[in-house]
């Protein structure tokens, strides 16, 4: 339950609408809740040595627990300014007032050094001008109250007054080197995890659909497993590249694989431009869904306008390079559902009728024409010509009526 308490308390305010000074927050809130637990456990001291000023020092206690406690208030009420300052100025009047109460030297003002070693993190990125200013002023508040109470020994020469000061200037520059080189080492620590999860989001959002990405990131996780499972009514498309033989036979395999790359950049371009989104490729041929991760009313319209574009980009192609490359597609219509199967080398996949479909309307049909099922064609028939084909033979499904789309 403690544990839990205490939690809650330090994330308080440490959310995604504060993810500019997320970490600092944290830092923050459990310093502050160190420093009232300190209070808290001097109360019963106070209270032994009620007669010695223990009635002020047990007011101030309290008082400065309650300007602690606005703190992680301020931070939940995103007031991250606001509570750092508080934070900064009630440590040191608090510790200064503390350590001047009592008629003897408790040391009270070596909570300082503390300060000293905690206080860059407590700063943004661009805020780091600010840190120098406060290192100084934690320093000059040490070596005061330093000075303050050796000074007050009346035993004391002048020459181990100095010997002492000296040996205090050590120790606060020991705290703020250590105190800077964390710091640095953390942030640097910090810059090369952005770059990482950057680069591991970046290849992501080349291997999986962009909204997969987002619901990845924005859970914080990265088992796929734990994404959901997608089911629309959405198209198909599958678009096969004929005389791919005689291509392989022509070209080098470095050749080849330039080749397709730049072939398949712009039909990547393409599924871009119709908001389709790219499935797999499976050497000559090349996979697009529309409407699967979210319900697109007009999936079938976006899948044949981009049919058109493919038809079109394999005749410019093969003018430009020199080579034959003429597409074949088939497109289909159905529920379909995705997601990720297998254990090793998982990738995203569809399944449903849809897709096994698809597959046939390609299969069954012609070059640089683009063949596609009647729930297809009655999707967009207002919006696309089309050129009924009349009934044929579907491997593996039957007797069914299919359409062209109309050449330009």
């Amino acid at each position: 339950m403690i544990t839990t308490l205490y939690s809650k308390l330090a994330f308080l305010g440490a959310n995604s609408a504060n993810n500019d000074s997320l970490l600092q927050i944290k830092i923050m809130n459990c310093i502050t809740i160190m420093i009232m637990a300190f209070m808290l456990m001097q109360l019963p001291l106070i209270m032994l040595f009620w007669g010695a000023s223990g009635f002020i020092h047990f007011v101030i206690n309290l008082l400065f627990l309650v300007i602690f406690a606005a703190i992680p208030l301020c931070n939940y009420r995103g007031h991250f300014i606001t509570a750092r300052s508080i934070l900064m100025s009630g440590y040191v009047i608090y510790i200064g007032t503390s350590s001047l109460i009592w008629s003897i030297n408790l040391h009270l003002h070596y909570f300082f050094i503390i300060a000293i070693f905690v206080s860059p993190f407590l700063y943004r990125n661009w805020e780091r001008q600010q840190i120098y200013t406060n290192l100084f002023l934690y320093l000059l508040c040490f070596l005061v109250f330093q000075w303050f109470w050796l000074s007050s020994l009346h035993s004391t020469s002048s020459s181990m007054l100095f010997l002492q000061m000296s040996n205090s200037f050590l120790q606060v520059g020991a705290a703020i080197i250590s105190s800077l080189l964390v710091f640095i080492n953390s942030s640097q620590t910090i810059k090369r995890h952005k770059k990482q999860h950057k680069s591991t989001e970046q290849l992501l959002r080349q291997t999986l659909p962009a909204k997969l990405v987002n619901q990845l990131i924005n859970k914080k996780q990265l088992s796929v497993f734990a994404l959901p499972i997608h089911q629309h009514v959405a198209s198909v498309l599958f678009a096969d590249m004929q005389n791919y033989t005689m291509l392989c036979r022509s070209q080098t395999n470095m050749e080849l694989v330039d080749l397709l790359n730049s072939f398949y950049q712009k039909m990547d371009d393409i599924c871009s431009v119709f908001a389709l989104e790219k499935i797999k490729t499976n050497g000559d041929q090349y996979m697009a869904t529309c409407g699967v991760l979210e319900s697109t009313p007009q999936s079938s319209l976006q899948c044949c306008q981009a049919a058109q574009a493919m038809i079109s980009l394999g005749k410019q192609f093969s003018s430009s390079n020199k080579v034959d490359i003429q597409l074949r597609i088939g497109i289909a219509t159905g529920k379909l559902a995705s997601g990720f199967v297998g254990k090793h080398t998982t990738q995203f996949d569809v399944w449903g009728e849809a897709v096994n479909l698809a597959a046939r309307m390609e299969s069954s049909s012609k070059r640089n024409r683009v063949q596609v099922c009647a729930d297809t064609y009655a999707s967009c028939s207002r919006e696309i010509e089309f050129e009924s084909r009349g009934e044929i033979n579907v491997k593996g499904i039957g007797t069914l009526n299919t359409y062209w789309i109309a050449s330009p």
